[in-house]
């Protein structure tokens, strides 16, 4: 990956909202709107979390939002690789809605994200947790325009 590859320091706006007459929050990286190197990271991953400790309104308890913050963490750590300046894969948002915990990230090299996934998801399915993840490649970020306006 090219080292000429300025990274915007993230910030983020939330976003609360309702998806199916269900509360949603949205927490979105808008650094990345004018993000200049989309075509470097051209790999859509979503990762989804599902909640084991939630509300009737289908939101996470407060402490099982500390511990899908943790995998989180985690998840965003291990995807990035080994250079924090450049990483492998950036997170543009992530949803919090009906029982689960999308985090969305676009990725330069999607066999290192793969494999860093297949381990982690091994990891927590011994600990009863489930973790999802699906990529698809998308050069000019489409499938995540509607959560960035």
């Amino acid at each position: 990956m090219s080292k000429n590859i300025i990274m915007p320091e993230e910030s983020f706006s939330v976003c609360p909202s309702v998806i199916d007459e269900m509360p949603a929050i949205i927490v979105r990286n808008d650094a990345l709107k004018k993000f200049k190197h989309k075509d470097m990271y051209s790999w859509h991953l979503g990762v989804v979390i599902v909640v084991k400790e939630k509300q009737e309104n289908g939101m996470p308890t407060s402490e099982e939002v500390a511990l899908i913050d943790d995998i989180q963490d985690k998840l965003k750590e291990g995807l990035a690789g080994e250079s924090p300046k450049i990483p492998n894969a950036i997170s543009l948002f992530r949803l919090t809605w009906n029982g689960i915990r999308e985090i969305v990230f676009y990725v330069h090299d999607p066999e290192i994200a793969h494999k860093y996934l297949l381990e982690m998801e091994e990891e927590y399915e011994k600990q009863g947790r489930e973790i999802q993840h699906c990529m698809s490649h998308d050069k000019k970020w489409k499938l995540s325009k509607q959560w960035m306006k």
